[in-house]
């Protein structure tokens, strides 16, 4: 995989990215890319696994204590501040929320992706999933790269 890689972003890979360091949007987007290409074999769906696995890393300790005290209503609450902690710009906010279904909406992202969307709603799904909610599904209902306004993000569960 590191020969799909720029030198500068090869040389930060070939390091583990061990230095706790703020990496560009477009740095992501090429590491993103490049792990469809090689272990995806093509397949953008293993991004949704990615968003999966990071969330599992993401929520240890005592943020899952969190989501089990307060469930899938603390999450939705808490979507825009976890998204100012990963990324620098954009906004993610609940346009949208029912007793079963929310809707997430991703706005203002200077470079959309589209291998951007896809590790979110994953990252979501499991999220709810450590909520406590059931049979939970996360679709990619609007995109930019589309032309729509903004991303969306279609909640349900059990």
């Amino acid at each position: 995989m590191l020969d799909e890689l720029s030198p500068e972003l090869r040389t930060q890979a070939e390091d583990g990215f061990m230095q706790p360091a703020w990496h560009e949007m477009d740095e992501l987007i090429e590491l993103t890319e490049a792990i469809v290409r090689t272990i995806g074999g093509g397949q953008q769906s293993v991004l949704y696994e990615a968003g999966t696995f990071a969330c599992e890393e993401n929520l240890r300790g005592v943020y899952r204590v969190f989501l089990k005290i307060g469930f899938i209503q603390l999450m939705l609450k808490r979507v825009s501040q976890a998204w100012s902690v990963q990324f620098d710009s954009g906004r993610m906010v609940v346009a949208n929320s029912s007793k079963r279904t929310a809707r997430l909406a991703l706005h203002d992202v200077p470079q959309p992706s589209a291998v951007h969307c896809l590790p979110i709603a994953g990252w979501v799904k499991r999220a709810a999933e450590l909520a406590g909610c059931r049979d939970v599904s996360c679709e990619v209902s609007a995109c930019r790269l589309r032309g729509d306004p903004a991303c969306h993000f279609d909640m349900r569960w059990r």
